[in-house]
């Protein structure tokens, strides 16, 4: 199992830090020309800043370190032809980092209860749904009912007042002859009884309420996952590296310019004064502009 293995001891006249009492060097403007020319040779920032891409300016520091960097060890058993012996093995901190994000991922143990608790609230809502204790869709279910009641009602006042319109004017001249002597009516004649139509036309709509739509095979999924993604993206923090032993961090930010935006990185590195090298750079964009931008939506 790696573990830290402690700061290793240091003074202030040791040779890891007299690399430090000198200003014969000064790497912040070298710095500056790395980002600039990764931005004009990455396509994902020339193609949006367009080309020709500058650097314009940069605010970059320098920071020594307090202490030497912490080393990690490794311990387990050793097993080799002659001999079988406990022994600890050194680590470098960016295996030790990976492999404690590997068996403590805490943005993935979140991301998922977030997901599991997104899954449990819409079972539990439908649960709820069914048996008629929400409070809110019984409500909604009264509201459809009284509509469906008032359409009916509505519908059978407007049938009355139509045959109400047609009985009450009556056209002489579709009006039926009188009969003749010995030929009897139809109102007289008890035999040919009239069946009145009936007014109840509209007693056939249902009057619960619409049943709710069939979810979709993959609606149920699409809150758990979105809660998924937006809890991990959240929560999630990369592995930052650290710095060697012997070296400082170099950290600030530099504005490059381009004919169409203008972009400000984040950076940060650490060099190494004595090999005159970069051990780690790391970029991030914090600002990205265009010159001219036209309004999103409106007239």
């Amino acid at each position: 199992m790696e573990h830290l293995a402690g700061y290793l001891p240091g003074s202030a006249g040791s040779d890891a830090y007299m690399v430090f009492d000198t200003d014969s060097w000064d790497c912040t403007g070298e710095l500056a020309e790395m980002v600039g020319e990764y931005c004009r040779v990455n396509q994902k920032f020339s193609q949006r800043l367009g080309s020709p891409v500058r650097l314009h300016k940069y605010w970059v520091d320098i920071d020594f370190p307090e202490a030497p960097p912490p080393e990690y060890e490794r311990s387990g058993i050793e097993i080799s032809e002659e001999y079988i012996s406990w022994t600890t093995r050194p680590v470098t901190a960016r295996n030790y980092n990976r492999l404690r994000q590997a068996l403590w991922p805490t943005s993935l143990s979140n991301s998922f209860l977030a997901s599991y608790l997104a899954v449990f609230s819409y079972n539990w809502a439908k649960v709820k749904e069914v048996f008629g204790i929400d409070p809110k869709q019984q409500k909604r279910d009264q509201q459809a009912t009284q509509d469906g009641v008032f359409r009916i009602t509505q519908s059978q006042t407007e049938g009355l007042e139509k045959r109400s319109d047609t009985a009450s004017a009556p056209s002489t001249s579709d009006s039926p002859a009188p009969p003749g002597p010995g030929v009897a009516s139809e109102k007289d004649d008890p035999s040919r009884e009239s069946t009145p139509k009936s007014v109840m036309s509209e007693t056939s709509k249902d009057v619960l309420p619409p049943l709710p739509p069939i979810p979709q095979a993959n609606e149920h999924m699409s809150a758990p996952v979105s809660a998924f993604r937006s809890t991990l993206k959240r929560t999630w923090r990369p592995v930052v590296p650290t710095a060697p032993r012997g070296s400082v961090i170099v950290s600030g930010l530099v504005e490059v310019v381009g004919t169409k935006a203008v972009c400000v990185i984040d950076v940060r590195a650490a060099y190494d004064p004595a090999k005159s090298k970069w051990e780690v750079v790391t970029v991030g964009t914090r600002r990205f502009q265009y010159h001219s931008q036209a309004p999103r939506g409106g007239p």
